[in-house]
Formats: C-alpha cells, sequence, structure tokens
C-alpha cells in the first residue's frame, strides 16, 4: 500500500540574484533557515535510489532560488539524464548556461524547461524591473529568445514555457504577454498565483502534495510536506524529517508522519498551517478553448488549463496525465492502515511556534 511521489523536487540551492516581489527570498525566511547548495554526492544518492527503487517519477531541480547559480548545476542534469530519468528545469532567465542549454535540446529526458518573465519589453512598461528588481531586461530577452532559436535549430520537443507571476500587473499587459510569446515561439504561457495567501484559507478537501503527489527535499536534506505554503517550507512548521544517503526514498514517503498527515487530511482535520491554506492542492482544474475579445492580439484558438496555483494558456491542448485525475474521497485504504498499525491518532507535530 505504500505511496509513491510522482515527483521529487529537489532544492539544489536557495540562494538568488533577484529580488523578486513577495519571494521568501525578500522576505527574511530563506535568511532565517539558512542559505546553502545541496552537495553532490548526497544529490546523487537520491537519483540513485531513484533509479534503484525503479520509481515511476520525474525530478524538478528547483524550490526556493535560482537553481542554475549551484556550481554544478549542470553535472546534476546530466547524472540524471544519463540515469534516463525524466526532469526538468525552471530559471529567471538572467544565466545562459550554454553547456546545459546544448544538453536539454539534444536529450528527450529534460521534457519541460520555464522562463520566467513578468513584464513586457516595450519602453512603457516597467514591470520587469518591478517584479524582479536586479533583472536585466535586455539580457533575459536575449536569452529566451536565443533558447527558442537553439530549441528550433535542433528540433527538439522539449516544452519552453514561460512563467509569469501576479505582482501587479493590470490586466491588458497580461493579455499583451500571453499573445506574445506564443507568437514568439513558446509552447506554453503560465500565469501564477503569489504563495502568499498561506494565513487565510477555508479548508474542506485534502491536499495532494504529500499524497503521492511530490516528495520535497531540501539542499540541506530536510523534507517538507510541500513547497507552496511558506510557512512549511522554510519555517520548519512540519518537519517530515531529515532524509539521509542510504535509507529508502520509498519507505521515508510512508513513514509516520507523512502518514499521520494523510490520515488527518482524509479524515477532515488540518493540523496548522494547513488549516489557513489557501493554496492547497486540491480540485482536478478546469480546461477549455477560449479566444482574445482583442482581435488585435490574436485570432487563434487558445487552450487554458487552470489548477490551484497556475493556469496554462497554448495554441495546443495540455497534456494532463490522467492518473492525476480522480474524485474525492475519504482513503479507506490508508485509513484503516493507520488504525491497525497503532499509531498514536493524537501525535503531534513539532510546529514553528505555533
Amino acid at each position: 500500500m505504500s505511496r509513491i511521489p510522482r515527483q521529487i523536487v529537489i532544492e539544489t540551492n536557495n540562494t538568488c540574484n533577484l529580488k523578486c516581489l513577495s519571494c521568501p527570498s525578500v522576505d527574511g525566511s530563506i535568511d532565517k533557515y539558512g542559505k546553502g547548495y545541496m552537495d553532490f554526492n548526497f544529490f546523487k544518492s537520491i537519483i540513485d535510489r531513484v533509479e534503484k527503487e525503479k520509481m515511476n517519477t520525474s525530478i524538478t531541480l528547483c524550490l526556493n532560488g535560482e537553481a542554475l547559480l549551484h556550481p554544478q548545476y549542470f553535472d546534476m542534469a546530466k547524472y540524471i539524464t544519463d540515469k534516463g530519468l525524466p526532469w526538468y528545469v525552471t530559471t529567471n532567465t538572467t544565466i545562459w548556461n550554454e553547456e546545459l542549454f546544448q544538453m536539454v535540446t539534444e536529450i528527450n529526458s529534460c521534457y519541460q524547461i520555464v522562463l520566467s518573465n513578468n513584464g513586457l519589453f516595450t519602453p512603457n512598461s516597467m514591470a520587469i524591473e518591478k517584479c524582479m528588481p536586479g533583472i536585466q531586461r535586455n539580457k533575459s530577452k536575449k536569452n529566451i529568445e536565443s533558447f527558442f532559436k537553439l530549441k528550433e535549430s535542433k528540433g527538439n520537443n522539449i516544452q519552453a514555457g514561460i512563467k509569469i507571476c501576479r505582482r501587479g500587473q493590470d490586466q491588458e499587459e497580461l493579455e499583451h504577454l500571453i499573445s506574445y510569446w506564443l507568437e514568439a515561439g513558446a509552447d506554453f504561457v503560465t500565469i501564477g498565483r503569489i504563495l502568499t495567501d498561506c494565513n487565510n484559507g477555508m479548508r474542506m478537501f485534502p491536499c495532494r502534495h504529500f499524497d503521492d503527489m511530490a516528495m520535497y527535499v531540501r539542499y540541506d536534506g530536510n523534507v517538507v510536506p510541500c513547497s507552496f505554503n511558506l510557512h512549511m517550507t522554510n519555517e520548519h512548521a512540519m518537519d517530515m524529517g531529515k532524509l539521509n544517503e542510504t535509507e529508502s526514498i520509498i519507505k521515508f514517503y510512508n513513514k509516520h508522519e507523512y502518514q499521520q498527515l494523510r490520515f488527518k487530511h482524509y479524515t477532515g482535520e488540518f493540523p496548522w498551517p494547513c488549516n489557513q491554506c489557501a493554496i492547497a492542492y486540491t480540485g482536478d482544474g478546469m480546461e477549455g478553448e477560449m479566444h482574445f475579445r482583442n482581435l488585435k492580439l490574436s485570432q487563434k484558438t487558445i487552450y487554458f488549463h487552470d489548477d490551484y496555483s497556475n493556469t496554462f494558456y497554448s495554441y495546443h491542448p495540455k497534456k494532463t496525465r490522467v492518473s492525476h485525475l480522480r474524485d474525492w474521497q475519504p482513503d479507506e485504504e490508508i485509513i484503516n492502515w493507520v488504525k491497525k498499525s497503532g499509531m498514536d491518532l493524537n501525535f503531534e507535530y513539532k510546529t514553528g511556534g505555533r
């Protein structure tokens, strides 16, 4: 009955070269946690175990920070690639890594790259600089366009998308951004929510992040239930423990702390900070076709997919893994398993001061 995470999210580092609005690197929570870089040998041990345990799992090399700042990022990416595991990369477009980008446009295991951009490059828009202080717009634009050209020249099918976070841009600029990047060669454009709504939620359904969706490993080996609630990520609100270099990942993902948290969610009990979280992974989202009302932007059909955190726009339907979709119901299997295990059902998590 073991849960197996569909994704292993690895924090290569939590350092960044920008000061984006509403980012943990700005609010001080990362400084309180402590900045650092994941040890390459520890990283390899994670990947080796994913391969050894034959997990049908993809790897994400990003949690906090700008991942490409890790001095061994290319070596990490190549190690995953050599193992034949699927993975993807997210970057803030400030760094051009020739060796990395050449590799990801020549292989098939890196299935997606997400390029962050938050404003139009027109002179009358300052959204890029206001949303992402420290960025150089001309360098960012050049890096994005260069990657699109490189991908096209290689004929590679990696999905290259633009990620925009709502940080105060007006609606018309967002519409222009969607139109501009889809016409410029992006496979999709994503508009995401800012991860700050952690205190005003009205919870009803269990969160899927720590069910069988993902396992989040910090650079120092600490494991957290999710990367969306900032209390969870940087404030030790609910530690799952520290992963060492040898223990089974599947066994770790099914340890007491994880199973107890799942049990509480399935039975409608949401411990802090889950009880106040408005960005929990619930629901299966909505999808369909749409058109711009302003036909000058585009007259093409745009396919959208909206979920708890992001809205995706593309000229092609978004591929959804059907296995992710299920009607919500209490997971009787895990409830019975927890009861038979003799676990303390009044177990309290170590929380960050609340």
